[in-house]
């Protein structure tokens, strides 16, 4: 009988060495990295949403306690402010919403791709193309990968746009581009905010809304129709816009 329990844990043993060989270890890393993930996602998501429950309920609560004793209000609506920073020319229209690290925005046009400094707008290094960008994505490494509307793949680096490889692909990118024009600003990207922002692009115009009641938070209205918004730059406490030729920055400020 312990002979056999002791086989039976060999092979169990011998199962699971098998097991390791042919998956590898880092397939066994990267289920416990995705459950994980899975695991602080959910724990954050319902955490944010408790937390955005109670603060709304105690506004409330402490809202109605001084309106009966006092008749004021005491919390009233934040309000944003949308300020124009620095702008600067760009010769061709853009095609995509611009993107960005923590030290450059990349802007894509039909025939190249330029790295703007976010502190003054001054222009790093063009990147010549000679087929259409399809889509253009930030890699590890400080590295910046465009694939273009003719299946090739560069890889740049991000502080000089020197090549550094490319690629030809067996494969049509979709070239169907979208505008960024809805998109949330959270209470962990923006600390000082009440409450998590919603950001609606309509043509000129940029509306802030608040996520609880919908209510305008903010407003900015530019004297062009504006072709695209990046997301939310945490560092800054801004966004970029291109219009009419330009690239410029908007300022997210706390009114007082």
């Amino acid at each position: 009988m312990r002979q056999r329990i002791t086989a039976i844990i060999f092979l169990i043993l011998l199962g699971g060495i098998t097991i390791y060989v042919w998956k590898g270890k880092n397939w066994f890393a990267e289920q416990h990295y995705l459950q994980r993930t899975k695991n602080e996602a959910f724990i954050r998501n319902e955490l944010k949403e408790k937390f955005l429950q109670l603060q709304d309920q105690s506004q409330e609560l402490l809202q109605d306690f001084m309106d009966q004793a006092y008749g004021i209000s005491l919390l009233p609506d934040q309000q944003l402010e949308l300020t124009a920073g620095w702008s600067v020319d760009i010769r061709e229209t853009p095609i995509f919403p611009p993107i960005f690290d923590y030290k450059y925005i990349y802007i894509a046009t039909p025939s190249q791709l330029s790295a703007i400094s976010k502190k003054n707008g001054e222009l790093q290094w063009n990147f010549r193309l000679e087929s259409t960008p399809a889509r253009i994505e930030l890699l590890d490494a400080n590295r910046l990968l465009v694939l273009s509307t003719a299946g090739e793949l560069h890889c740049l680096h991000r502080n000089t746009g020197s090549l550094l490889w490319l690629k030809e692909l067996t494969c049509e990118p979709d070239i169907e581009f979208k505008k960024n024009n809805l998109f949330q600003i959270s209470l962990n990207r923006y600390q000082r905010l009440d409450s998590s922002i919603i950001l609606v692009l309509s043509k000129n115009e940029i509306y802030l809304l608040n996520i609880f009641d919908g209510e305008l938070a903010g407003k900015y209205e530019s004297d062009d129709e504006i072709d695209f918004i990046s997301e939310f730059d945490d560092i800054e406490r801004c966004i970029y816009l291109t219009h009419k030729g330009r690239l410029s920055k908007l300022n997210f400020r706390i009114k007082a």
